[in-house]
């Protein structure tokens, strides 16, 4: 931001120059600080005006540096006829001619009013730099062809017998200016450039010859001993606030300086080069034009220079040095590093961003002349009187009591003797701050990148809301977030405003129902209400406000339920702001599987694992008779191990696109713990049962089937790979999820059942059950042994009707064959029996064999 260019000016002298290109307005501020031209009356330059051949007199004799000579022949007859004594350009043809600058247009006429044409103008200018009618050729083309050897033309396009504008006699005497002067050398025959001294190789330019004491140079390299400085220094001391007037460099600046384009603005010439325009008045010199040769170019990689090297190194990429530019040993960046090239393209002086200071603030609020500014360190009260203060708004001063709350300000400051930082007291910058998207912040929280752009945050940032008042935020917590920011000059981050979606107070609920105004389907523009469960244990209702229903997505709608979202609500109480929690690009889902705990501390899923803040919000979600089912879970409860083991809905827990039938989703703090939490253990294993009959279709066309002793018909689907043609009254595997089920397995209660993997029980103790085979004495060999409790169910087929009966553990005896399974299913071992069935059906022998029917 510090090195921004920007339009020109620091004061706009002439109210017709804005549509005019930066070259016209820097020559004419340059030419007119010089004294050599003005313009009207009534504050317009005429950049499009033809000029005559007396006004062009006029002008080259002031840039030839002999406005006195004018004066003195002003009473002097002229030898052109139409130049009469005592007219207002009388003196300045006749000093024009006496310097050989002008001839006249035949028959002993000047023809002072006629408009001069660019090859005339062209003509004085070379005349003025020690050329002369022993240029070879015939003129114009000779001395419109040495002009374009000299540059002077290349910032115009002009036709040479046109006549000339002011706009484009300006940025040639501008060029002209700067050009080296010659002399004609009689032995030689040829034009030699004039030196500066005697011995010495610096050559005298125009500007030089003409103007002493109406310019100084700054530059690092110059060896002229008029240099004022090697650079310019930073504005930084006001001298009267109430004659809006600066103190710098020695000289006084005020409402008619001006900065050139390049230069952008009068706070922005800190470590640049080129000439400082002023005129003396009552022995004070005061700044009219400030002329910046140098530019600036912001690099991301540390440049790297060894005294007398040709190069200086950034990255891959080579520049080359000035002469001068010691070895560069630069601190680290906070976002950028800076280089300053001269005139010619070379480096002549690099910093890191982290060597500048002055800290920005926004105006939190205003009170006669008592201000908060909120910035770098929090809130910091100052007095900004009209008296004493002045605040420059980038194109005039302006008084501490025209700004708002909410603008934002740049203090200036300066270092003293010790390399100390002090803010200057009464001079402030009116500055502007950014918004953007914050897309990345780094694990210890010091650096943030906005639009792709990475910038630096301190302990001393201020994470404000939109009244300025101070938020208990991080830069954490500003991730995929929209902000406004301001930066100081070092590119660290003062202030950062956050929006309502960051900074108002983050409630957290379930969906679980919802209203619309169309029975046709429930869109976005025609939410009425979301029902809620929310993190105080209760279901309430709430209203949408009106102007925040676009801002609901799609996927928040009570048809897909047990959504976990992030609300707030208004001053009405109605939601006025709301997000998903889960976001399918941060992956914030620690799975679609059982969560479970470790060391009683941490949260382990297939996302990883995470701490569970002390304040974490937690949410188990399930189903009931088709409708979501919520319960709020305790920190403690949960790495306990405690739930209320709902069971899945694949209504309820579509959170993803996806049917799931257990989940957990999450969002972490600043400090990547979790905040909130939402999750579902389902119910994940299987459930059993018998079907009372066969599938059926009921009147809505559906596939029904009702379990013995439940009077509920279900509505049924099967399992890929399971087989429905012959169920009737045989025993089910299944899954459950609202009013529908799944039918995973079929054991069915005819002979066939034998085709099952069974097993001869061995023996049956409290808590066990063991199986095995028997010899032909009848001796059992056990095989394996399995635990049982009181959640262990048993079926029997009952032997006469074929039908499986509900029976107890106490049913199974030594001998029988039985189908089992536990908790991860059939023939798991090691595991507790959910599940024995008993074949009563078929007849087995005293060894457990089976008889023929």
């Amino acid at each position: 931001m510090m090195f921004a260019f920007s339009a020109t000016a620091y004061a706009a002298t002439f109210t017709d120059l804005e549509d005019k290109s930066v070259t016209v307005q820097d020559a004419v501020a340059k030419t007119v600080a010089l004294g050599i031209i003005d313009g009207y009356t009534d504050g317009t330059f005429g950049a499009d005006k033809n000029i005559t051949r007396a006004e062009f007199a006029k002008i080259a004799v002031t840039a030839a540096g002999s406005a006195d000579t004018a004066t003195m022949l002003e009473k002097t007859a002229s030898s052109f006829k139409d130049v009469k004594a005592g007219a207002w350009y009388t003196g300045w043809v006749n000093a024009a001619e006496a310097l050989g600058l002008v001839q006249g247009v035949g028959n002993g006429n000047y023809n002072p009013n006629a408009t001069i044409t660019n090859q005339e103008v062209v003509t004085v200018l070379m005349r003025m730099l020690g050329y002369n009618d022993n240029l070879p050729g015939n003129w114009p083309v000779n001395y419109v062809t040495q002009a374009n050897k000299e540059e002077i033309l290349d910032n115009v396009a002009i036709v040479a017998a046109a006549p000339a504008t002011r706009g484009d006699v300006v940025v040639m005497l501008d060029d002209a200016l700067d050009a080296e002067m010659v002399t004609y050398d009689k032995d030689t025959n040829e034009f030699v450039m004039k030196q500066n001294k005697i011995n010495d190789s610096a050559y005298l330019t125009l500007l030089d010859d003409s103007f002493k004491g109406k310019f100084a140079k700054v530059n690092p390299t110059d060896k002229d001993e008029d240099v004022l400085a090697k650079s310019f220094a930073a504005v930084t001391q006001v001298k009267d606030a109430e004659k809006q007037t600066l103190t710098w460099m020695g000289m006084t600046i005020d409402d008619k300086t001006e900065v050139s384009y390049n230069g952008g603005s009068l706070f922005n010439l800190e470590g640049h080069t080129g000439k400082i325009y002023y005129v003396t008045e009552n022995d004070k010199e005061y700044v009219r034009f400030i002329e910046v040769e140098s530019y600036t170019k912001k690099v991301s990689d540390k440049p790297k220079h060894k005294e007398g090297a040709s190069k200086v190194e950034v990255g891959k990429t080579s520049y080359n040095a000035a002469d001068g530019l010691g070895t560069l040993d630069l601190p680290e960046k906070n976002s950028t590093y800076v280089l300053w090239f001269n005139d010619d393209d070379q480096v002549y002086d690099a910093k890191s961003d982290a060597e500048f200071e002055e800290n920005a603030y926004y105006v939190k609020s205003v009170k006669g002349s008592a201000f908060k500014l909120v910035g770098e360190g929090g809130t910091v009260s100052e007095t900004l009187s009209d008296e004493d203060v002045l605040i420059w708004n980038g194109d005039e001063f302006m008084a501490p009591s025209e700004l708002k709350v909410g603008d934002a300000i740049r203090e200036v400051g300066t270092k003293d003797a010790d390399d100390k930082y002090k803010a200057v007291e009464d001079l402030y910058i009116l500055v502007d701050d950014a918004t953007g998207k914050v897309t990345k912040t780094n694990s210890e929280e010091t650096k943030v990148t906005i639009d792709g752009t990475e910038y630096t945050v301190t302990d001393k940032t201020s994470y404000v809301d939109e009244d300025f008042d101070k938020t208990d935020k991080k830069v954490g917590d500003t991730r995929g977030h929209e902000v406004s920011y301001l930066l100081n000059k070092d590119n660290t981050v003062a202030a950062m405003i956050l929006g309502d979606d960051i900074t108002g107070t983050s409630l957290y609920g379930i969906i679980v129902g919802g209203s619309q105004s169309n029975k046709g389907g429930w869109g976005v523009d025609d939410v009425e209400n979301v029902e809620l469960f929310t993190a105080e244990g209760t279901t309430v209702t709430f209203a949408l406000d009106e102007d925040e229903k676009a801002e609901w997505e799609d996927a928040i709608k009570p048809e897909n339920g047990a959504q976990l979202i992030e609300y707030k609500l208004n001053k009405d109480g109605e939601i006025d702001y709301a997000k998903l929690v889960y976001d399918e690009e941060k992956e914030n889902t620690l799975g679609t599987g059982e969560i479970k705990i470790k060391n009683n501390a941490y949260l382990v899923g297939e996302g990883g694992t995470f701490s569970l803040a002390s304040d974490v919000v937690i949410f188990e979600v399930g189903e009931d008779d088709g409708d979501v089912d919520v319960a709020l879970v305790t920190r403690a409860s949960l790495l306990a191990g405690d739930d209320f083991d709902p069971e899945g809905s694949d209504e309820a827990l579509d959170v993803t696109g996806e049917v799931l039938e257990a989940y957990s989703v999450y969002d972490l703090n600043s400090n990547d713990a979790i905040k909130v939490l939402a999750y579902t253990t389902g119910e994940s294993s299987d459930l059993y049962g018998v079907a009372d009959g066969k599938v059926y279709l009921n009147e809505d066309d559906d596939k029904v089937v009702m379990l013995v002793g439940d009077d509920t018909e279900y509505e049924v689907k099967f399992a890929e790979g399971c087989d429905e043609s012959n169920l009737d009254n045989d025993f089910l595997v299944y899954t459950k999820a609202g009013g529908k089920i799944t039918i995973q397995k079929v054991i069915p209660n005819k002979a066939d059942f034998m085709d099952e993997t069974t097993y001869a029980v061995t023996g049956v103790t409290d808590g066990l059950i063991s199986f095995g085979s028997f010899d032909a004495e009848g001796e059992a060999t056990t095989i394996d042994s399995y635990m049982t409790d009181d959640e262990t169910k048993v079926y029997v087929m009952d032997s006469k009707t074929g039908k499986f009966v509900a029976a107890d553990i106490t049913d199974v005896d030594k001998y029988d064959r039985v189908v089992i399974l536990t908790e991860n299913g059939f023939d798991a071992k090691e595991d507790y029996v959910k599940v024995i069935l008993v074949d009563n059906y078929n007849d087995v022998d005293a060894n457990g064999n089976y008889e023929e029917e």
